[in-house]
């Protein structure tokens, strides 16, 4: 979302810029075959959390990223049969993982920010609101499950309860993918180009983006400066041991062709 400050009206020599929050409760693509987040079920996983469970799902995921960096539930065999409350739990790791990367990948970028990519201005937490259940008949039972859920302390739990999230210039423009709509035929090849010169300087921070999308790249109206946003799922040539691997990974990722073929299908 775009916000604005108010008191004080600048921040970081800005007025305006966008929080970015990974947060697992809006995660409409992730929930299309799932049980849609609901105040009954942020209980459950609050019950979750206290317990010990969630915290125990986390280190092991954790591991399991760190031998495996593109690790994901897709290689879990029987991961369609977990909880709604498991998938809940892995949902906030996975949000939390991403906001890790997306962080690292702006840290990297530091030489960028501000021209080929946005500026990060600052970090963000947010101790995540404990609800109870509407509609709850008991008053009894839901001042005993209120009591009990309110007593988790994030700075306790901050992994498996805050969600984190990034201040991040706001850029004005459009999609790339909208440049048939903005801008004449004959600026639509130095668009694109501007966009692959952009995917380059990216490349040179030693970072790969596993997941391309063309809607990634902001374009301004008037000057025509592109910009790329979205790094939550990347990889970072330092965690990569031999240069050979890294080098063929890149090949194949082809990131170039990836930008380049559907720009060139979409602009027919």
């Amino acid at each position: 979302m775009v916000i604005r400050f108010l008191d004080p009206p600048i921040f970081n020599n800005t007025s305006e810029c966008v929080l970015k929050l990974f947060d697992r409760r809006f995660s409409t693509q992730q929930r299309e075959e799932r049980e849609p987040w609901s105040p009954e079920l942020e209980n459950k996983y609050q019950k979750f959390v206290r317990c010990g469970d969630a915290e125990e799902l986390f280190s092991y995921w954790n591991a399991e990223k760190e031998n495996f960096d593109e690790w994901s539930s897709a290689y879990v065999r029987n991961s369609r049969r977990w909880s709604a409350v498991k998938w809940e739990t892995y949902l906030h790791w996975m949000s939390t993982t991403m906001y890790k990367v997306e962080k690292k990948a702006y840290e990297h970028m530091t030489d960028l920010q501000g021209e080929a990519v946005p500026k990060m201005l600052g970090e963000v937490v947010l101790d995540q609101a404990h609800v109870v259940p509407e509609g709850e008949d008991d008053p009894e039972q839901m001042e005993e499950d209120s009591a009990s859920i309110s007593s988790i302390d994030p700075d306790e739990h901050p992994e498996v309860v805050s969600i984190s999230g990034l201040l991040l210039q706001h850029i004005e423009g459009f999609h790339m993918t909208d440049v048939h709509e903005h801008l004449p035929y004959e600026h639509w090849q130095s668009t694109v180009d501007s966009a692959i010169e952009v995917l380059h300087r990216i490349q040179a921070c030693g970072i790969l983006n596993r997941d391309i999308n063309t809607r990634s790249f902001i374009v301004n109206p008037l000057t025509r400066k592109v910009m790329m946003i979205d790094y939550g799922l990347v990889g970072f040539r330092e965690d990569c041991e031999d240069e050979q691997i890294w080098d063929m990974v890149q090949a194949n990722q082809d990131e170039e062709g990836a930008v380049g073929q559907v720009m060139r299908a979409m602009l027919k």
